[in-house]
């Protein structure tokens, strides 16, 4: 059920037609009939039989009216019948949490963009096969693996569903996506005309403790200091968030220590997508989907790769 709900809502965008055609065939019904009647006076469709067929896959609450004081479009009963299903998957039962967590992901804005973006290989948006299928399957919540094995990389436990590979702090695979992500923003910010600087190698000392990649970048500063700075999208929680940065293995006192400036920096997708349109004579809209498609793919395709790794 969930492949056939959209892409915004948390699936596919594969649209079931059992489902959805009594949704087709009401609008049509109802939007042609004032012509039909211009056209043949005995004209006489049953259009509240129609919606009533629609009404019986709804709850109650979301019944339309029949006979309907306006005919109404196929994209709101289509929505009608999809919030059915979106009710359904994320109804609570028994061993439903991860899945219940996963689905309710999805349905943040932008989480399924990337299945919007051309496969274009110069643009880094295409994807070989077997990760799409990895991916895909991720997005389903569907196993990848017949059952849980040993991680080959650590010592835990590589779990059917992908979840330990998209976190195993061995291997590099953190570090890779992190990468990858960090340099489509500061190709973001260089469209954008704000000239950032990726962070340079041994700004600090090595820590032991750190797994994964950094999450640092910096910029030159007129005083000859440098600002190392941490990009993140901006929202609700950003200030906590600028405070978790400062606190996080002691990165504010150990930029300190090296003499450099830590500063946090949240950047929100909606303003740098603005910068860029100002430039490119796009709309923002429009660069704020390539943004979203250029992140999602980057993510999606490095947590394949990190679990096809260790199948």
């Amino acid at each position: 059920m969930q492949a056939s709900l959209s892409t915004r809502s948390g699936g596919l965008g594969l649209r079931s037609v059992a489902r959805h055609s009594v949704a087709g065939y009401a609008a049509s019904l109802l939007a042609t009939a004032p012509l039909c009647k211009e056209i043949d006076g005995n004209y006489d469709a049953d259009q509240g039989a129609a919606l009533h067929q629609v009404n019986l896959a709804l709850p109650p609450a979301d019944h339309f009216p029949v006979p309907a004081p306006h005919p109404p479009r196929q994209q709101g009963l289509s929505r009608a019948l999809d919030r059915v299903v979106i009710a359904q998957l994320a109804a609570p039962g028994p061993g439903r949490e991860a899945y219940r967590a996963h689905f309710q992901l999805l349905q943040q804005e932008g989480a399924g963009a990337w299945l919007h973006a051309f496969p274009n290989d110069a643009l880094g948006l295409h994807v070989v096969t077997p990760l799409f299928r990895t991916m895909v399957r991720l997005r389903l919540r569907l196993p990848i693996a017949d059952s849980d094995m040993a991680c080959p990389l650590c010592d835990g436990t590589s779990d059917s569903f992908g979840d330990h590979a998209r976190v195993c702090p061995c291997g590099g695979d953190r570090v890779k996506r992190h990468n990858q992500l960090r340099n489509i923003l500061a190709g973001r910010a260089r469209a954008a005309g704000l000239q950032p600087e990726v962070e340079k190698p041994n700004l600090l000392p090595p820590r032991p403790e750190l797994q994964g990649g950094t999450e640092d970048g910096s910029q030159p500063r007129g005083n000859g200091r440098h600002l190392a700075a941490s990009a993140a999208d901006g929202s609700k929680a950003s200030m906590d968030y600028e405070v978790r940065k400062c606190h996080h293995l002691d990165t504010l006192q150990a930029c300190a220590t090296e003499g450099l400036q830590f500063i946090s920096i949240l950047g929100e997708k909606r303003s740098l997508s603005a910068a860029i349109a100002a430039r490119t004579s796009e709309s923002s809209s429009v660069e704020l989907q390539r943004l979203l498609q250029a992140l999602g793919i980057a993510l999606h395709r490095e947590n394949a790769r990190a679990i096809m790794r260790r199948l």
